[in-house]
């Protein structure tokens, strides 16, 4: 007999104590639309606040030069800034619904 034996160690398995720290085998359905639907709110938010600054640059623009050019450029971007708005809030929504559902 050798003075350095073999042992073979096994892990222990773990207790379940959340669904968070299973391991999972990739990236199901529902965490996709948990991350597309954070992803969606995220972007939208940040295009709605691009759109909404770019309008009220066009209309302290049109107050400064009374030009009406201007007043379209503001209500296209005002137009766009209102559905990235609405698109946020649908993201935010479902981010929220998945959130709370699972």
């Amino acid at each position: 007999m050798s003075v350095f034996s073999r042992f073979r160690l096994a892990p222990a398995s773990l207790p379940d104590v959340s669904p968070l720290l299973r391991e999972s085998d990739g990236l199901t359905g529902r965490k996709f639309a948990l991350y597309a639907s954070g992803g969606v709110a995220v972007v939208a938010g940040v295009a709605a606040a691009y759109f909404k600054i770019n309008a009220d640059d066009r209309n302290d623009a049109y107050h400064l030069t009374g030009d009406p050019s201007l007043l379209d450029e503001r209500r296209r971007l005002d137009t766009a800034a209102g559905f990235a708005f609405a698109a946020t809030q649908i993201g935010f929504a479902i981010f929220s619904y998945l959130l709370l559902t699972d």
